[in-house]
């Protein structure tokens, strides 16, 4: 194992510290200024993904967010993000550099360039810190699971030595037993970091049961997976539960009736696993609702999942010409309500989302609000009665589907 020989004080020696000069992008310098105090806020964090990748035309860049809610918003790679979000006292972090080959960073140098990079990074864009977020298989005590733990561990010294506030969280999966593969010293990582992101979606990854659609993280699977960390013996307090604000779109195997409860799929093989959830596409949640109202599609609520599914008929992208049954699954404000509840009662640090722009607040402006109002209840303890309710018309029939 590889272990940080030099004291804390010789690692900051080893490393270059930007004077600080570099110009503010912001219209105000003010907002150029990192955000001071504890670098996971005790009231509560709301900490989602911005998703500036989102091909959205409805509003400016940032302006399509609420941010009376956002304490930290990641991936923060557009400065006009990074601007806003101080301006309301929110943090920006950046993506870790990229690492391209684990085991180089074995040598100390190599580490040592590595952080280098990542503190100018952060130095020189005026943001709050990083997060790692990195997700190739590794296996059980590995020689590339110590060092990427060593990595975030010598980082997280480097940073808070130069600025104490300075955030660095990690991403981690829903589960700590080798989701796809991903056996990581996580007792190590978990100390390092100031918060841990559990990526609570996608867990069809790998389908070990039937080759179905399904929901992309059940309100079960989540309670069981977060368990599981606190079995480690990781605090509470450590985590960040993950949500999707976006769900899958999956193409029914010819034979599928259109109002057909179970949707048979492809088998898509994924990290040695013959089914998984690559068979269907991601969606957002404001593109599915969308949908709903341009097919009329009836909504309905999973019981043992407590997600959101529906079937609408399309043109099959396995046989052209031919129509096919879709069938998409997508968390909703019931169940994200259910789920920041469980966080609030269990003392996680906060909740968000991946990703923030999945929602169409130009033409969705309700069904935004609502889901934006979900986070008083993980923050004020509120409950259903901050979700506006539904006016009528085709969104009454929909909210009457839903319940």
């Amino acid at each position: 194992m590889i272990r940080i020989l030099l004291t804390k004080l010789c690692l900051l020696w080893l490393i270059d510290i930007v004077d600080g000069s570099f110009p503010c992008p912001c219209d105000d310098e003010r907002w150029c200024q990192t955000i001071q105090g504890p670098p996971i806020r005790t009231g509560g964090e709301i900490y989602g993904f911005h998703g500036s990748w989102v091909d959205s035309d409805t509003l400016p860049i940032g302006m399509d967010m609420n941010w009376t809610h956002v304490t930290t918003v990641a991936w923060a790679d557009k400065d006009e993000i990074m601007c806003l979000a101080h301006q309301h006292g929110a943090r920006a972090v950046i993506g870790a550099p990229p690492i391209e080959n684990m085991t180089a960073l074995y040598d100390s140098a190599e580490r040592r360039e590595w952080i280098q990079s990542a503190l100018d990074l952060v130095l020189q864009t005026h943001r709050d810190g990083i997060v790692f977020d990195y997700e190739e298989p590794m296996s059980i005590h590995s020689l590339e699971g110590d060092v990427y733990a060593t990595v975030i561990e010598e980082t997280s010294i480097i940073f808070h030595q130069i600025n104490p506030s300075l955030q660095v969280t990690t991403c981690v999966p829903w589960s700590p037993h080798d989701i796809d593969g991903r056996a990581y010293p996580f007792e190590r990582i978990a100390k390092a970091s100031d918060a841990l992101y559990v990526m609570d979606y996608d867990t069809r990854s790998q389908i070990f049961d039937a080759c179905i659609a399904g929901a992309n993280a059940p309100f079960s699977g989540m309670i069981n997976g977060m368990e599981e960390w606190f079995n480690l013996g990781i605090s509470p307090s450590k985590f960040i539960l993950g949500v999707p604000w976006y769900g899958y779109r999956y193409e029914c195997l010819p034979g599928t009736s259109s109002d057909a409860v179970y949707c048979p799929i492809d088998f898509v093989p994924f990290r040695g696993v013959n089914c998984s959830d690559a068979a269907g596409t991601q969606i957002g949640y404001g593109d599915a609702m969308k949908k709903v109202y341009e097919t009329g599609a009836v909504v309905q609520r999973d019981p043992s999942t407590l997600a959101l599914y529906f079937n609408t008929v399309e043109p099959s992208k396995r046989h052209s010409g031919e129509d096919a049954v879709y069938q998409y699954w997508i968390d909703d404000p019931i169940i994200l309500i259910e789920k920041y509840r469980w966080a609030r009662d269990y003392g996680l640090a906060g909740v968000g989302p991946f990703v923030f722009r999945y929602l169409d607040p130009l033409n969705q402006p309700e069904e935004s609000k609502m889901m934006w109002s979900t986070f008083d209840d993980f923050l004020f303890n509120i409950g259903e009665s901050l979700i506006p309710s539904w006016e009528e018309g085709t969104t009454a029939e929909l909210a009457r589907s839903m319940k």
